[in-house]
């Protein structure tokens, strides 16, 4: 009997190099996006809500507690999701009251600064007005 031969795969045979998605399975990119007309109806839990923002948790819920994030759409026990487009839009919101608090930090130390240069002139004229000798 002939010793069989170790045959090459066909794809090593025709020299292509191996590539995530073929063969019918999808690559973890693809994976994860969600087409636009799914995005607006997806359902994500409390980890994902949080990881969103990188927080925590029970940082999501304290928000949705207090009414600033949104309310989920689907709460029971052991089951909570919300809107994928609703905490989206939270997000976006709040790094927009992050990017205006910035803006009035900035004003605000601005304005800081000028009274302090004032405190300080005010100080060295006072100090300029007493006498040596009371000293």
């Amino acid at each position: 009997m002939a010793p069989k031969k170790n045959l090459p795969s066909s794809r090593a045979a025709s020299g292509q190099p191996h590539q995530a998605g073929s063969a019918g399975v999808p690559s973890m990119a693809a994976l994860h996006e969600l087409p636009g007309a799914v995005a607006d109806v997806a359902l994500v839990s409390v980890r994902t809500c949080a990881a969103i923002g990188e927080m925590s948790d029970a940082w999501w819920l304290e928000r949705v507690r207090n009414g600033e994030a949104p309310a989920p759409v689907i709460r029971q026990t052991r089951f909570t999701r919300w809107r994928l487009s609703e905490v989206r839009a939270f997000w976006i919101a709040l790094a927009d009251a992050g990017k205006a608090d910035a803006n009035s930090g900035k004003q605000m130390a601005a304005t800081a600064k000028k009274a302090s240069d004032v405190a300080h002139a005010k100080r060295r004229a006072a100090v300029q007005l007493v006498p040596p000798a009371a000293l």
